[in-house]
């Protein structure tokens, strides 16, 4: 029994298939089916449905997922879907194949993270064929996005597998590899996991003339040299050796987890993730595009988690856009964030946290603790800014226009930045190929281009000096002086125009609080939190 979307609707039950024969009932399925487990309001199901709604589209997709509803039930034997205007949520986990990939794809990051990785290429490839062909989406500008998204994600699951294919069996990757550089002549981790097979096969002088091939079209239409990742795999095969595999740091501490769960933020579903189970609640604002359910993936993530949970409730947001929060169709603020925060913090029973922000993040932590006084015990700031950018009166930071480009190329598709932005903001981890591709893998997992594209002018747009005044909390500034992305002017100014502050300033080249000198930031974190803030005992 179960629902499959990634291709053709087809919904089997006990007695055989169950057939749902309005296209536009489909189509309302498939929708959410790949937002699953998040829930989808009406209005959000309309807007995708019909570039231009007719008068009757609410009580039409409500008739719609009535006779889904019906299907579901007499397929799974059970209700699966539920909820009302404010947001649908399918609730079948066991026999969604959108939600059984994700399974897949997590257990085989695991796996290779373990170096196992003939178990993570047979794992990737159940994934793989799961996908069965279109989804049933609608002909719509909703519709478009979401199948241009799915496309790019088809893609990346196929990488994943090709990656740990070359590294068990690199002969068996081979023509798929080569097929796909045809396909796509500029993706550039493409042709360095078919210069890898190659050279893995014993065939150096064939890896070397696909080296060549992509450089002069990288050089040719788009007028780039190859990047990192292209010039490593020539590297080693002109010195004629095989990457190594990292030292293996051991399994990561384990965390009780509870991951996702949902707030309503004003009608938009806010994901996060609850971690330990202690009497302290901590909100963690991480910065990246990391969905809350990746967090126990990754070694260098999970054991910072866990030392950050130890004693503590760690509460996690997926901020409004990324992860398993809804999408956006314009740029999010700061004030959005906050509010997700908020409701985040009120659907965990959080009457009062301390709080953990990082780069991006901090200008919502201080815009909570300013506007939410009674509900912020202590902020932690690492490498935290008022503002982005540089202006007239703020001498910090990169200029708008030179961080504009370095985060276009960073989200346009095909596009290689000219800077290596992994080496950029945390260069411990940037020559860990396992590293770095579990964290280009997840990223696309949390944003599409376009929604990065839209984060990304909200980062630019970030200033809430307004607001530092009125910001009655405690604050430690953790300032990482050593680190290339890091200007430690925020830091100091924040320090100046804070009424409680504490700065912190220490060399260390990582930006991302989860990597670096994660014993002093945790332990500092602990010592500045005992200054009060602990959730009352409930019974």
């Amino acid at each position: 029994m179960g629902i499959a979307v990634l291709g053709p609707v087809q919904l089997t039950g006990a007695d055989g298939t169950v057939r749902i024969r309005d296209r536009k009932a489909r189509e309302a399925l498939t929708v959410l089916a790949l937002a699953a487990p998040r829930p989808v309001s009406v209005r959000a199901l309309v807007e995708m449905l019909w570039d231009e709604p007719p008068p009757s589209a609410v009580k039409t997709v409500q008739a719609h997922l009535s006779r889904v509803r019906g299907a579901l039930a007499t397929a799974l034997g059970r209700p699966v879907l539920t909820g009302g205007p404010a947001g649908y949520r399918l609730d079948a986990a066991e026999e969604l194949d959108v939600l059984a990939v994700g399974a897949l794809r997590r257990r085989a990051r695991l796996a290779r993270l373990a170096g196992d990785d003939h178990g993570a290429a047979e794992l990737l490839a159940r994934a793989r064929d799961c996908w069965r062909g279109e989804p049933e989406l609608p002909a719509t500008t909703g519709g478009e996005a979401e199948r241009a998204r799915l496309a790019e994600e088809h893609l990346g699951l196929a990488e994943e597998h090709l990656a740990a294919l070359v590294a068990a069996r690199p002969g068996d990757a081979l023509a798929e590899l080569e097929a796909l550089c045809v396909r796509h002549p500029a993706r550039e981790r493409i042709w360095e996991l078919r210069i890898a097979a190659l050279h893995r096969c014993g065939r150096q002088a064939d890896a070397l003339a696909a080296f060549r091939t992509v450089r002069r079209h990288l050089a040719a239409e788009l007028g780039v040299d190859p990047g990192p990742g292209l010039r490593a795999a020539e590297a080693a095969v002109l010195a004629q050796t095989l990457p190594s595999r990292p030292a293996s740091s051991g399994p990561a501490p384990a965390v009780v987890a509870d991951v996702p769960r949902y707030a309503d933020a004003d009608g938009v579903h806010v994901a996060y993730g609850v971690f330990g189970d202690g009497p302290v609640d901590v909100l963690l604002l991480d910065p990246t595009f990391v969905p809350v359910d990746a967090f126990l993936e990754e070694p260098h993530l999970a054991g910072a988690l866990a030392r950050l949970a130890g004693g503590r409730r760690v509460i996690a947001p997926d901020r409004r856009g990324l992860g398993l929060s809804d999408p956006v169709a314009a740029p999010p603020t700061p004030e959005d964030w906050a509010a997700d925060a908020l409701a985040v913090l009120d659907a965990a029973g959080a009457p009062r946290a301390h709080v953990l922000a990082n780069d991006s993040t901090a200008p919502v932590a201080l815009l909570l603790a300013a506007r939410h006084p009674g509900r912020v015990a202590t902020i932690t700031l690492v490498n935290g800014y008022a503002r982005t950018t540089r202006a007239p009166d703020y001498p910090h930071g990169l200029p708008t226009g030179e961080l504009d480009e370095t985060l276009r190329d960073i989200h346009t598709p095909g596009a290689r930045p000219a800077t290596d932005v992994l080496g950029w903001i945390a260069p411990s981890v940037a020559e860990d190929t396992r590293f770095r591709s579990w964290w280009d893998a997840v990223g696309r997992r949390g944003a599409s281009p376009g929604t990065a594209a839209l984060v990304h002018r909200a980062f630019l747009a970030t200033d809430v000096r307004d607001v530092l005044a009125a910001v009655q909390a405690p604050v430690l500034l953790v300032s990482r002086t050593g680190c290339a992305s890091n200007d430690p002017g925020h830091s100091r100014y924040l320090a100046a125009h804070l009424p409680d502050a504490v700065l912190d300033e220490y060399d260390d080249p990582d930006g991302p609080w989860f990597l670096g000198d994660v014993d002093r930031l945790t332990e500092r974190f602990a010592a500045f939190a005992a200054r009060g803030g602990v959730r009352p005992d409930l019974g």
